[in-house]
């Protein structure tokens, strides 16, 4: 018989086959060892769970004849004793698992003798039942993927039906003779503390437990993000503190305890609540301009600090310093000494200058100019009942030098007259940080594209300068774009207030930021004899509140860092009106009334792939218009309940869609090769004879012509 040579492929099918085989040997003697272990069912198989220098627990004994699992106590010494104690009597059956098997069949049955909706594999669901489900929260899940069949899911998404197919590939499974490694290994149940605690220690453990307090350390200098430490003048000293900035923590309530950070400016707000307006109005610190400037003074730089603490061992952010003094010194007034405390008189503390003017609002949220020279103190009026001089805004500005720390602070109040139907009151604060000596200062969102999270820069197309051209006597106007001077009032969107309505107040709108989409909406109130004859008015309020401020010819900057001068780097906001007007034809009903506000802005991003710059390319305003139906619920469904307010709600949506044009895949050309030698290359076979040039080239020939082929 001729000898026959294997190829590639044929060797390749003999080695997988021989593989194949000895894993089906392998995977038969478990089974069969396996299968032998637990042909009696009666019998169970207990593993010592712990060593003989552990302490002493229950071990579970085995009672062959019964079939039963029973455990008897080992006398344990009672100084060591760590799990309670079992009644001798008493014995503990636990309940058994199957290994291999899915326990789980119907997952969504959660409430026992009655039917669960949706469920429909619970048995205590009637067919009549399942014919009232809109679908089934019965879990079918394969074991194992790879086997020899095809494989269909349905996923339902936005009512859009997705389907995927899968199916067995080059190798897949058609007997499975290893049905362990579809199932979790059954666990042991765990019934003493060192046991427990070697699994922590195992598989890690997280504990929420308050850390202990570390003293502060403290720098030559601020860097970013370090908390700005404060000095306070109290009666029995000077305290340590550092500069709040009260935030929101799990709730909208404010906690005060959230430090301001160097360098960081930062923008909060939360919700102060009252429980009697005429007690706590002038009790109340955090209502009062008191708290949040006066007698505080800030640390330069924390080396002063650490240099207090030079003899101090135990020190945190409550010790309090001391009074110490300087030479007496005499009052003008009393002709007597008096004393000044020398380490809060330094010129390395910072005193908090007020800003002027500071700003009052009345009820009415108008907001006009005041000067305060000093703190004021919250007033309670009995007549009005009303409660004056309340701290709604706090903004504190921050200057300074590099190392030299802060050499300058000043702090805006805003002071409004608030009554017990303003509460919970909505607080703001902010911190601003300010270089020394540095003029015109002003943010880009980028530069020059957008960079995620700034604002969007918007504005107003004016003209700002008229010229007569001298030669043909034309009037030449010129072009520009005005800007709010706050950066995050320039394009914004709906905001409510505590109580769910539309906040009137420009400021407390909800800046667009590139590259976050996002929804906002407020609700507004009408009455029955609104939706029937005031459709007109209903629309153009919500207008206003969705738009808000918004300009006649707004235009939006196609860079971080457009200029304002240039217009042809805007590009103007398109707006898309409803067609049809507000009407009402069926009483308590409004047909074409503007509810929400979508704007959609195009950005594409250009330059170089590994660094693309965002350019915004096109801004649209779509006002969205629908039908507004006075419900029929309950109470507004009486007699006589015509002018009982409803409340529907309107919202805005921002959305950024990008619309970035990818190089085409083009091959290039495979470029020519260019290979020059240098000019002495044959310089040995210049020297020599003309033979021995012969003789050279023809063996220089030759070992080139056979290294190349």
């Amino acid at each position: 018989m001729a000898k026959q040579n294997l190829g590639i492929p044929e060797l390749l099918l003999l080695v997988i086959s021989l593989g194949c085989t000895f894993i089906l040997l392998v995977n038969s003697q478990n089974m069969n060892s396996t299968t032998n272990s637990t042909d009696n069912p009666n019998i169970t198989t207990v593993e010592p769970s712990m060593t003989s220098d552990q302490p002493t627990t229950d071990e579970p004994t085995t009672d062959t004849a019964g079939g039963e699992t029973t455990s008897v106590p080992e006398p344990v010494d009672p100084q060591q004793q760590t799990t309670p104690t079992r009644p001798e009597e008493m014995s503990i059956e636990y309940s058994t698992i199957q290994a291999n098997t899915d326990i789980g069949p119907c997952t969504c049955d959660l409430t026992g003798n009655a039917c669960d909706v949706n469920c429909c594999c619970d048995s205590d669901c009637s067919a009549d039942d399942i014919s009232t489900f809109s679908f089934c929260n019965n879990q079918d899940l394969s074991n194992e993927d790879r086997v020899c069949f095809s494989k269909e899911t349905i996923y339902n998404i936005n009512n859009d039906e997705v389907t995927t197919e899968t199916v067995g590939g080059l190798f897949c499974i058609y007997t499975d003779n290893y049905e362990d490694r579809n199932y979790y290994t059954v666990p042991d149940t765990v019934d003493s503390i060192d046991t427990f605690d070697e699994l922590v220690t195992e598989y890690g453990s997280y504990n929420f437990a308050k850390q202990s307090e570390t003293n502060e350390t403290f720098g030559d200098y601020y860097k970013y993000g370090d908390k700005i430490y404060t000095l306070f003048e109290g009666v029995k000293g000077i305290a340590l503190g550092y500069l709040g900035l009260p935030a929101l923590l799990v709730t909208n309530a404010c906690t005060d305890n959230n430090p301001a950070r160097y360098l960081v400016d930062e923008n909060t707000e939360c919700v102060r609540t009252v429980t009697d307006l005429a007690t706590e109005c002038q009790t109340l610190p955090s209502l009062s301009s008191y708290s949040y400037y006066n007698e505080i003074k800030i640390v330069a730089v924390p080396a002063y600090i650490r240099d207090m603490f030079v003899n101090v061992t135990d020190y945190n952010l409550t010790t309090v310093f001391p009074v110490t003094t300087d030479a007496p010194k005499v009052n003008a007034s009393t002709q007597t000494p008096s004393t000044t405390p020398s380490l809060y008189s330094g010129e390395e503390f910072v005193p908090i200058r007020l800003a002027q003017p500071s700003f009052c609002e009345n009820l009415l949220d108008i907001r006009t100019s005041c000067n305060i020279s000093s703190f004021q103190t919250p007033t309670y009026n009995n007549v009005t009942e009303t409660c004056s001089n309340v701290v709604t805004e706090v903004l504190y500005t921050i200057t300074h030098n590099a190392t030299d720390g802060i050499v300058d602070a000043e702090v805006l109040f805003v002071l409004s007259t608030v009554n017990a139907e303003s509460f919970p009151l909505l607080q703001k604060f902010s911190t601003s940080f300010v270089k020394f000596d540095e003029e015109d200062v002003f943010a880009r969102s980028g530069n020059p594209g957008y960079v995620i999270g700034e604002p969007l820069i918007a504005g107003n197309l004016t003209s700002y300068e008229e010229s007569v051209d001298e030669g043909t006597e034309e009037v030449l106007i010129t072009y520009a774009i005005s800007l709010s001077e706050d950066r995050y009032n320039r394009m914004t969107v709906v905001t409510a207030t505590a109580s769910g309505t539309c906040s009137s107040d420009p400021d407390s709108r909800i800046p667009v930021v590139f590259g976050e989409d996002i929804r906002s909406g407020c609700l507004i109130s009408v009455s029955f004899s609104d939706v029937t004859e005031a459709c007109t008015a209903i629309n153009a309020i919500a207008k206003q509140a969705l738009a808000g401020e918004m300009p006649q010819s707004m235009y939006v900057a196609m860079f971080g860092n457009s200029d304002v001068g240039i217009v042809g780097d805007w590009v103007p906001v398109i707006i898309q009106e409803p067609v049809a007007e507000p009407t009402s034809i069926v009483a308590g009903q409004c047909d074409n009334v503007i509810l929400s506000l979508s704007i959609e802005i195009l950005y594409a991003n250009i330059g170089s792939l590994a660094n693309p710059q965002a350019k915004i390319v096109g801004v649209k305003y779509t006002f969205i218009p629908g039908k507004l139906t006075y419900q029929c619920v309950g109470p507004y469904c009486q007699a006589g309940t015509e002018n009982l307010r409803q409340k529907y709600e309107i919202a805005s949506s921002v959305a950024f869609l990008d619309v970035s044009t990818y190089p085409d895949a083009v091959l290039a050309e495979i470029p020519p090769w260019k290979v020059e030698l240098p000019n002495d290359f044959f310089y040995p076979l210049s020297t020599a004879s003309i033979l021995h040039v012969h003789i050279l080239t023809i063996m220089l020939l030759l070992m080139v012509n056979l290294l190349c082929t």
